[in-house]
C-alpha cells in the first residue's frame, strides 16, 4: 500500500531485534499511544526495556541516534523507569500492568504475538524528534555506576570503629530488599576528599543518615552537611537516632526519623531499617 509523501516507515521490528541483542535484556515493551494505535502520525515510540542487572547508556544511546522517533525507559524491577532519551521517569507499583505495556520480545520466548501488528509503524516526516539529553556523567560517575550500579544506597555516619556493627547491619538489611548500601570510604574516585564524596552524594538516589548517642555534645558536620545535601536534592533519606540521644540537630528537628536502641541494636537498627524501606522503597 502506498504512503503519502509526508510520511515515513519505522521498522520496529528491526529496532527490537537490535535492543534485544544487548547483554541483560530479558523483555521488550510497546506503550504510550503507539501501543494503543491512536494512529497520531507525530507521537514518538515508547519502548520499555526490562533488564534486571542494568543496561549502560552507550549501549542504547546509538540504537536511539539511529531513530529519533524513539524513546527508551529501562527498569531493573518494573516500579521505576527512566528514560535514556530525555528527563523523564516513572515510578507505578507495576509499570507494565499500570502503563498497559504491550510486551514484543521475551528472552525465555522470543518474538511475542503483537510484534507483526507493531512491525511498521508511521511517522510524519516533518516532526524533528529532538532529544532532551540527560546531562553527562563525569569519568568518576561512570565509574561508580559500573562499581555499583543504579540502586547504591549511600550510608552518612561517623567513621568510628564502635559503629562498625552499625554499618554491617544496615549493609545486610538493604542487601536483603536488593540495594548495596555503602559509605564514602568504600571506593576512591578521586583523590579530591569532598569531590570524591560528591560522587556518592551525586550518585545515590537514597541515603541512611546515622545519629548516635556520642553526638549529643557536638553534632558530627560532615554528617549534617551531607544530610543537608541529599535533603536538598529532593533524595530519600532515613534518619537513624539513638533513642540515647536527646534531640536531632536544630536544622532537623521537623524531619521525620527513626529511632533505635544502641543497648539492643541486633534487634532494634533492623526492625527500623525494614519499616522504613518497607515505607518509602516499596
Amino acid at each position: 500500500m502506498a504512503i503519502r509523501d509526508d510520511v515515513r516507515l519505522i521498522n520496529l521490528r528491526d529496532l527490537i531485534y537490535k535492543i534485544s541483542k544487548i547483554n541483560n535484556v530479558k523483555e521488550i515493551y510497546i506503550l504510550g499511544s503507539r501501543a494503543y494505535e491512536t494512529g497520531s502520525l507525530r507521537s514518538e515510540i515508547d519502548i520499555l526495556v526490562y533488564a534486571p542487572d542494568g543496561l549502560r547508556r552507550d549501549e542504547i544511546m546509538p540504537i536511539i541516534e539511529m531513530e529519533k522517533a524513539l524513546d527508551i525507559f529501562k527498569t531493573t524491577n518494573k516500579i521505576e523507569a527512566e528514560s535514556f532519551a530525555n528527563d523523564s521517569w516513572i515510578r507505578r507499583d507495576d509499570i507494565v500492568a499500570t502503563l498497559d505495556a504491550k510486551l514484543l520480545w521475551s528472552k525465555e520466548k522470543g518474538e511475542s504475538s503483537l510484534m507483526d501488528r507493531y512491525q511498521e509503524i508511521k511517522v510524519q516526516r516533518d516532526i524533528d524528534f529532538k532529544m532532551s539529553y540527560i546531562p553527562s556523567y563525569s569519568d568518576e560517575e561512570i565509574k561508580f555506576y559500573k562499581t555499583y550500579g543504579n540502586h547504591a544506597v549511600f550510608v552518612i555516619m561517623p567513621f568510628r570503629e564502635k559503629l562498625k556493627i552499625v554499618y554491617d547491619i544496615i549493609q545486610s538489611v538493604f542487601a536483603k530488599n536488593g540495594y548495596i548500601a555503602i559509605r564514602a570510604n568504600e571506593k576512591l574516585f578521586t583523590d579530591d576528599l569532598w569531590n570524591n564524596v560528591k560522587v556518592y552524594l551525586d550518585c545515590c538516589k537514597v541515603a541512611v543518615a546515622i545519629f548516635d548517642k556520642n553526638d549529643q555534645d557536638s553534632y558530627n558536620p560532615n554528617v549534617a552537611l551531607e544530610v543537608g545535601y541529599m535533603l536538598a536534592k529532593g533524595n530519600k533519606v532515613c534518619l537513624l537516632k539513638d533513642c540515647k540521644l536527646p534531640k536531632l540537630p536544630s536544622d532537623l528537628i521537623s524531619r521525620m526519623y527513626m529511632e533505635y536502641d544502641s543497648d539492643k541494636i541486633e534487634t532494634t537498627l533492623p526492625q527500623q531499617l525494614e519499616l522504613w524501606i518497607r515505607d518509602y522503597l516499596s
